[in-house]
C-alpha cells in the first residue's frame, strides 16, 4: 500500500540532498600533515659534483633544490614549509612555515634562485650551526627541522657544542647530501664562472698562518659525523639519494602535526540521495518470506 505523496516527498528529499552536495559542504577532521623548516647549507663544498642520477643535477646544492621542487607539489595542501640558509655558524630565515598551496609560487621561486653567492661567510661549522638552528626553531611553535648539508666543516678542527637541549622540543632529520667518495670542490668567480678548484691552503689556512700545503681541497659526505650529530640532537638521519626517498622521509610521523582539515561531505550526500531515489526499485522480500526466515531463526536458535 502506497502512502499518498510519499513519492513526491522522496523527490524533494533527493533534490535537497543534491543541492546540498553541489554547495560542497565540509566538516573539520584532524589529520597529520608535514610542517617543517628546510635549512639548506649553501657553503662552497655544496658545489661539489658527485651525483650521477640521469636527468638530475650533479652538484649537491642543485640536487637539494631540485629534490625539494619535486617534493613540494606532492605535499598535502595544508602542509607548511619554511626556508632557511646555513653558512658559518648561523642560519638566516627566508620564510617561516607557510601553507604550501597558498604560497607555492613564492616557495618554488625562492628555491629555484638559491645560490652559494648568498653566503655571508666562508667557514662552515656544521655542529654549531645545527645547535643554533635547534635553539632558534625551538623558541617558536616548533616545526620540524630538516637540515640539508654535506657535513663538511671548514676549518676541519672545530670543537662541537654541547647539545644541552630538550631533545623532544624540536623533531626532524639531518639530510646528508653528496657521496662518501671524495671529490674536488669547484671554484667560481663572482659571476658564477668556474675558474678551477679550491686548494687546501685556500680553504683550511687561517689568517696569519702559513699554508697547509698546495694540494687540492677534497670534499665528501661526512655521513658518520652527521649520524652522530643526529643522535646527539635527537633527530633522524636520511641520505639524499632520490626525490622519491626524500618525500617518504618527510611524510613520516615525527615530521607531521595534527591539523583540522576540511573533509568534503559532497560524496556522502550524493550517495545518500542516490540510495533514497533507487530504494523503491530494490527487491523486497514478501511478508511470508520474512515470517519464514524469522521462524527458521527461532528454530535453529532453539
Amino acid at each position: 500500500m502506497r502512502v499518498p505523496g510519499l513519492r513526491q516527498a522522496r523527490l524533494w528529499v533527493v533534490i535537497g540532498l543534491v543541492v546540498a552536495a553541489l554547495m560542497s559542504p565540509t566538516w573539520p577532521v584532524n589529520r597529520p600533515v608535514p610542517r617543517f623548516v628546510a635549512l639548506i647549507d649553501i657553503t662552497q663544498s655544496m658545489n661539489a659534483e658527485d651525483y650521477r642520477l640521469p636527468g638530475w643535477p650533479r652538484d649537491r646544492l642543485s640536487m637539494v633544490k631540485a629534490s625539494l621542487l619535486a617534493v613540494l607539489p606532492r605535499l598535502p595542501c595544508a602542509s607548511e614549509l619554511g626556508l632557511a640558509l646555513f653558512t658559518n655558524k648561523e642560519l638566516f630565515t627566508l620564510f617561516e612555515p607557510l601553507p604550501v598551496c597558498q604560497h607555492y609560487s613564492e616557495l618554488a621561486d625562492t628555491l629555484e634562485h638559491l645560490d652559494w653567492r648568498m653566503a655571508w661567510a666562508a667557514d662552515s661549522h656544521v655542529a654549531r650551526g645545527l645547535f643554533n638552528a635547534l635553539r632558534q626553531v625551538g623558541e617558536q611553535s616548533p616545526p620540524a627541522l630538516v637540515f640539508f648539508t654535506d657535513g663538511q666543516q671548514t676549518p676541519s678542527r672545530v670543537k662541537p657544542p654541547p647539545f644541552l637541549l630538550d631533545q623532544e622540543q624540536v623533531t626532524g632529520l639531518i639530510v646528508g647530501v653528496g657521496q662518501t667518495e671524495p671529490v674536488l670542490v669547484p671554484k667560481f668567480d663572482v659571476n658564477g664562472v668556474k675558474t678551477g678548484y679550491w686548494q687546501r691552503h685556500e680553504a683550511e689556512s687561517l689568517p696569519g698562518k702559513p699554508p697547509v700545503d698546495t694540494k687540492f681541497y677534497y670534499s665528501s659526505l661526512a655521513e658518520l659525523a652527521l649520524q652522530e650529530l643526529a643522535e646527539k640532537a635527537g633527530l633522524a638521519y636520511h641520505h639524499l639519494e632520490t626525490p622519491e626517498l626524500l618525500y617518504k622521509a618527510l611524510m613520516t610521523g615525527n615530521m607531521q602535526v595534527e591539523k583540522p582539515l576540511p573533509m568534503s561531505l559532497a560524496g556522502v550526500l550524493s550517495g545518500l540521495a542516490l540510495l533514497i531515489w533507487i530504494a523503491p526499485l530494490l527487491p523486497r522480500p514478501s511478508l511470508g518470506a520474512v515470517r519464514w526466515r524469522w521462524f527458521e531463526s527461532l528454530r535453529r536458535g532453539g
